[in-house]
Parts: C-alpha cells; sequence; structure tokens
C-alpha cells in the first residue's frame, strides 16, 4: 500500500506518514517473514499518540529496542474473513442498527472502523439471546459487564506480568533487545494459558451461581414476583479496617498492601464460609451481600475474632442491613446499600452495628442465640420502622437510632470481650 491508501485506511494525513516513515516508525512493506503489516503499526503509533507519546519518543524507544512494537503487533488477533461496514454486517447478522448501537455503546467498543467475521458473529449471538426472549436491557446489562470484568481480567494479566516478570529483568540489569527477547521468551508459553484459564474459572463460577439461583426458585412457592424486575431481599454489609488511611502513611504503601492481602484473606474465608459474596472491595473496605442475616452476623464475628488474632490489624468497623436490593450488571444498588454504608460509617472501633430490621430478621431465628456460644436471648432492638441517623461529631461513639448494637469480641487494642446475646439493645 502506498502512503495514500494507508491514510484513507487509517485515516493518518500521508504527510504524517512519511514523517513517521522518516523517523524509522513506519516499514512501508508487509514483512512476509513476521507478518507484520504498515496498518497495523500505524494504529500502534496512533494510540500511544492519543495517550501522550509524540512519534519522536517511540522512535527513541525503538532505538533501544527495534522490536518493541513488532512483539506487541503479534499480540493483536488479526481479523479474518471480508472487510464489512457496519450496514453490511448488521444485515448478514440480522440486527437492528439501534440495538448494535447500544451494544457496541455498552461494551465499551464504540463504532469499529470495520467489521470481519468475528465481529458479525457476535452481533448474531446477540440476536440470538434477543430472539430467544432476553430483553434489551437484561442483555445491554450483560454486555457491560462482561466488557467491565474481562477488561479488568485483561488488564491485570498485562500489568501484573510486567510489574513482577518485565520489571524483574530491568532490576537485574537487562536491556535493550536482551530484555525484550527475556520477556517475551516468558510471555509466549503463558500466553497459551490464558483461554483455558478463563474458562476453568468461569465454569466453576458458573456452577457456584447456579447453586445460589437454585435457592431462589426454591422459595418461589412462598413469594410473589415483584413489581420491580431485579429486586432481591439480602442483607448487606459492609466492613473497613479502623484508621487504615492514616496508618497506611504511617506504614508506607509496601507493607499497607501486605497487610490488605492478609485481611482479604480473612474477609474471603469468613465470607465464603457464610454463604456470603462480596460485591466490591476498595482497599481494605468491603462490601457483602448475604440470603440470610444470621449468615452476615455470623460472618462478622468470625472476621473480627480472626482480625484480633493478628498484631498489625487495626479494629473493625462493621455495619449491616437488610431489605429490597436493586440487583444489576452484578452489583446491588438502593437505599438498603446505603443505610448500611451510613451504619457501618457510625460504628465505634470494634464495634459491629445493624440496624433493627436485621435484628428483627435474626431474633426468631432459634440458633440465633447461640452464635457467639451463649445460651441467653438475643434481645429485641428499640422498635422503630426506619433508621434515622445522626449528625456525626467528632469523637463520638453512638448508634443510630432504630439499630441494635453487636459488641464485638475482645482484640489485642484493649477492647474487652462482651456477649453478642446481651450486647443487643
Amino acid at each position: 500500500m502506498n502512503f495514500d491508501e494507508l491514510s484513507l485506511a487509517t485515516g493518518e494525513p500521508a504527510g504524517e506518514l512519511r514523517r513517521w516513515q522518516t523517523l524509522g516508525l513506519l516499514p512501508m512493506e508487509a514483512n512476509a517473514s513476521v507478518d507484520h503489516r504498515p496498518e497495523d503499526r500505524i494504529r500502534l503509533i496512533q494510540f500511544a499518540r492519543r495517550r501522550g507519546f509524540q512519534p519522536e519518543r517511540i522512535a527513541a524507544a525503538l532505538r533501544e529496542q527495534p522490536d518493541l512494537l513488532n512483539f506487541f503487533e503479534e499480540l493483536s488477533e488479526r481479523p479474518t474473513g471480508a472487510k464489512r461496514t457496519l450496514d453490511e454486517a448488521l444485515a448478514e447478522a440480522g440486527v437492528d442498527r439501534d440495538v448494535a448501537n447500544k451494544v457496541l455503546k455498552a461494551a465499551g467498543l464504540g463504532e469499529p472502523a470495520a467489521f470481519y467475521d468475528d465481529d458479525v458473529e457476535s452481533l448474531r449471538r446477540m440476536a440470538i439471546a434477543l430472539q430467544a426472549g432476553l430483553p434489551l436491557d437484561a442483555l445491554l446489562q450483560l454486555v457491560r459487564v462482561f466488557g467491565d470484568a474481562l477488561g479488568r481480567v485483561a488488564e491485570a494479566e498485562n500489568r501484573t506480568f510486567h510489574l513482577h516478570v518485565h520489571e524483574q529483568f530491568r532490576a537485574e540489569g537487562l536491556r535493550g533487545q536482551a530484555l525484550l527477547d527475556a520477556t517475551h521468551q516468558v510471555s509466549q508459553p503463558l500466553l497459551e494459558l490464558i483461554q483455558p484459564t478463563i474458562a476453568y474459572f468461569h465454569q466453576k463460577a458458573w456452577e457456584q451461581a447456579s447453586l445460589e439461583d437454585m435457592l431462589l426458585h426454591l422459595v418461589e412457592d412462598v413469594s410473589a414476583p415483584t413489581e420491580v424486575r431485579g429486586q432481591l431481599f439480602c442483607t448487606v454489609m459492609f466492613i473497613d479496617l479502623v484508621n487504615f488511611t492514616p496508618l497506611a502513611l504511617a506504614m508506607g504503601d509496601a507493607v499497607a498492601a501486605e497487610v490488605v492481602d492478609r485481611f482479604q484473606n480473612v474477609v474471603r474465608a469468613w465470607t465464603d464460609r457464610c454463604g456470603g459474596r462480596i460485591v466490591k472491595q476498595i482497599g481494605d473496605a468491603f462490601m457483602l451481600v448475604f440470603n440470610d442475616a444470621v449468615d452476615a452476623i455470623r460472618c462478622g464475628l468470625g472476621i473480627q475474632g480472626a482480625v484480633a488474632e493478628e498484631s498489625e490489624f487495626p479494629g473493625l468497623h462493621v455495619g449491616a442491613h437488610c431489605g429490597q436490593l436493586l440487583y444489576r450488571e452484578g452489583d446491588y444498588l438502593g437505599n438498603t446499600v446505603n443505610v448500611a454504608a451510613r451504619v457501618a460509617g457510625e460504628t465505634a472501633a470494634n464495634q459491629m452495628l445493624v440496624t433493627a430490621a436485621v435484628h428483627e430478621t435474626v431474633k426468631d431465628v432459634p440458633d440465633a442465640e447461640d452464635m457467639n456460644n451463649d445460651p441467653s436471648p438475643v434481645r429485641p432492638a428499640r422498635n422503630s420502622s426506619q433508621v434515622s441517623l445522626p449528625t456525626a461529631r467528632s469523637g463520638a461513639r453512638f448508634a443510630p437510632a432504630a439499630t441494635a448494637r453487636a459488641a464485638l469480641p475482645g482484640s489485642r487494642i484493649g477492647m474487652s470481650t462482651r456477649r453478642l446475646s446481651t450486647a443487643f439493645r
């Protein structure tokens, strides 16, 4: 292809392409031995430029690592089949343009410059899902989950390898082509493991999610369909370490990361043991969801007990509320979530605070009184139907109105042990 043809194919002015060739960035002939094409190289340079790397800076990097761009060109899957316009692809797949635009936007893909066989096949799968009866809104939710979750997976694969393998080679003194060759030697066999590994973990997750779905079916005889699609009744719990931000400043990022690693192992183990689900983690903070409020309290107490045995862990904030949630795109939304987060924010160190709604849910459960190996009954919370949160005051340790306190077992920072059964007040 000449410069004018490349300009038409990539949208880059022909004069700029000539400048790139002068800089040594652009091979104008396809190299059959390594299967590189000029248009592939142009798209890499365009991407780097959009992220702030000017062609001169790229050329300087290539002087040290001549095969750098070739390496990343090889990672891109070459499209197969005939090149199609959007209208041609939609006609072939049997998909409405408006639907396609919504799907592409939900996936974060924009509108590709051209469509190939795999694009058409993906659009065709969307059409089959809609024809089978999946509502468009539900399809778009799933597409967003796929795009976000797999985008995070792909980023983790690349960043983790770069930071822990490539950077280790640099630390050992490798530079230039030797660095690139060493990185390539390790990455090639690992790339072959990605697809089967993702398929394996997805299958395991699918099996677990199917079991959770079975539980929804088991209560259909005693529950009516909700007026709003996507509503579920669950208990939401928020957990985080007390004063972790100033502690992280004092310890440094590396030590703080080690603390978070150990803490998340505790949270994940107890959440799994108690039948909960981790909705999200941001640093040391977790949002957990449980089908049963008793399981939520067991989990909170279990985490507290494990944390109390760790000398480097500060205390915990734990807050929970139960009610109707709106499930969308793998997340839970609604006032129940907001109240649970605010309740957690009102707790003192080593205190578990639950709303009256949670207490009312667990007080009639036969084994609730044995949650802390104490035979005495759980005392009822104050009778109220709403949570009214006071204005926060510096250093105040108070429960919101209409809540029940669950004092947690003692920890290494001097909190005295109190029984759960006498702590609901």
